[in-house]
């Protein structure tokens, strides 16, 4: 009589597992602390590249970590057979999706707008208008408008003066006061619509 011995753990299994968990709340707690301080921070320029520099690399070793699991043959029965490892994969790209979205987002918007806030100083902004939010399109951004230039997750200001905010239209010019420092400009108050 023939005993197998039971299978090892799969490391690299679990490796992937601790990856994603971490990834999982890296984006929760990102999405979580955009929904409460956003909007209001606009990132600079000059910022979103280098962002997106320190950012790429670990997005690529997720992925590279990610498609290197789906690719063993570790994972075997019951998952590899008969394609019933097809939602497994399936999330695991979705998960890779979410944590380089929520990677970018926290880099260039999330971390630089908390530091601004707290550490930036007094300075004043020209923005261009690029739409104006209905109160029935965007209800957490009541009487706010589309900064032009800038990425869907942080190009809001919202909270004007009804009165003020009934004025604007896209394309006009703002001269905007508020906070700011090398990554980014944080808006209190339009200070006039500028001629065009």
């Amino acid at each position: 009589m023939r005993c197998n011995a039971p299978d090892a753990p799969v490391r690299g299994s679990q490796a992937t597992n601790v990856v994603m968990h971490l990834g999982a709340w890296l984006v929760i707690v990102t999405a979580a602390l955009e929904f409460f301080l956003r909007p209001g921070f606009l990132p600079s320029p000059g910022w979103m590249q280098a962002a997106l520099a320190v950012g790429l690399p670990p997005v690529a070793l997720v992925w590279l970590r990610m498609l290197r699991t789906l690719n063993r043959r570790d994972l075997r029965a019951p998952r590899a057979v008969d394609g019933a490892d097809a939602p497994y994969r399936l999330a695991v790209v979705a998960f890779c999706a979410a944590f380089a979205l929520g990677t970018v987002v926290c880099l260039q918007s999330t971390l630089p707008g908390i530091v601004t806030r707290f550490a930036g100083t007094p300075a004043t902004a020209e923005l261009t208008v690029a739409a104006l939010h209905r109160n029935t399109s965007r209800r957490y951004c009541n009487e706010g408008l589309t900064v032009a230039g800038l990425p869907f997750y942080a190009n809001d200001i919202c909270g004007l003066p009804r009165a003020q905010w009934e004025k604007i239209r896209p394309g006009d010019r703002l001269l905007v006061e508020g906070v700011a420092n090398r990554f980014g400009f944080v808006p209190r108050r339009v200070v006039l619509i500028l001629p065009k």
